[in-house]
């Protein structure tokens, strides 16, 4: 290949790269994305108990074949929202909402469930409700 055509496409790739990459960070500035995690856990046994602990989403303990649910209080404080909702460790629990919009200053109670069967077996399980914020 000549010398002046490798020159020419290793400056176009160059800023190509440099447009997407400016592009990405543009979008990010004007819509800033946060992330929180937030420890989940819930037992599985023999009765019902309740755990009101402030330090993660207890769902206390629940008998196979049950269903629990808590709530989460979402609030968009200084610009309109995207938010999603990630439940990850515990196939069985889920929020109402997986996404929802809220406009500035409003606010929404998200229900999470947790569906045991009957077959599922009793134990500790933990895992993370994942929330991800993007300004709209």
């Amino acid at each position: 290949m000549h010398k002046a055509t490798l020159r020419f496409l290793t400056l176009s790739l160059v800023f190509f790269f440099l447009v997407i990459g400016i592009t990405i960070l543009f979008y990010y500035t004007l819509h800033p994305l946060t992330k929180q995690t937030i420890p989940l856990d819930i037992f599985v046994g023999d009765y019902t108990g309740i755990n009101l602990d402030s330090d993660a989403i207890h769902f206390g303990t629940v008998q196979p074949g049950s269903l629990a649910q808590r709530s989460v209080y979402l609030y968009a404080g200084s610009y309109d929202s995207e938010i999603a909702l990630i439940v990850d460790g515990i196939s069985f629990i889920f929020p109402e909402n997986k996404t929802l919009y809220l406009h500035k200053g409003e606010g929404e109670a998200v229900r999470l469930f947790a569906a045991t069967n009957a077959n599922t077996p009793k134990k500790k399980y933990e895992g993370t409700l994942t929330i991800l914020t993007k300004k709209i």
